[in-house]
């Protein structure tokens, strides 16, 4: 699979919207797993050299991200990932890896790692 076909698998949160989330979510889980798939999205870029989603959806995920970030502050400090995205401004992606704890580091490029080779991005 390659290019779009990868998009649907990879791209199953919603943004903007408040429904499609499991019953009883809340914003802190929320918050987690748009941090926890923009440290997906940057190791493929950084780490793998993948490019796994258009710019402009990335863009848009970071973008909605520092809004529910800055909306909800304290909320946000209660995420697994808050020591990594405490100042994140959606620019980059590139210093979060470098911030990551270790056992975070093999939990990310774990999952990652094993996201692409089922879908037959890495070689």
């Amino acid at each position: 699979m390659k290019g779009a076909e990868v998009m649907p698998y990879l791209l199953d949160l919603r943004f903007n919207k408040d429904e499609g989330w499991p019953k009883g979510w809340t914003i802190v889980d929320k918050i987690n797993a748009y941090q926890h798939r923009v440290l997906d999205y940057s190791i493929a870029y950084y780490l793998f050299n993948r490019s796994i989603v258009a710019d402009g959806r990335y863009d848009e995920l970071c973008r909605y991200l520092v809004r529910l970030q800055r909306s909800f502050e304290e909320e946000a400090k209660k995420t697994v990932w808050w020591y990594a995205f405490h100042d994140f401004t959606g620019e980059t992606g590139y210093h979060l890896w470098e911030r990551l704890k270790e056992h975070h580091k093999t939990q990310i490029y774990n999952g990652i790692h094993s996201k692409l080779e089922y879908l037959g991005i890495l070689n």
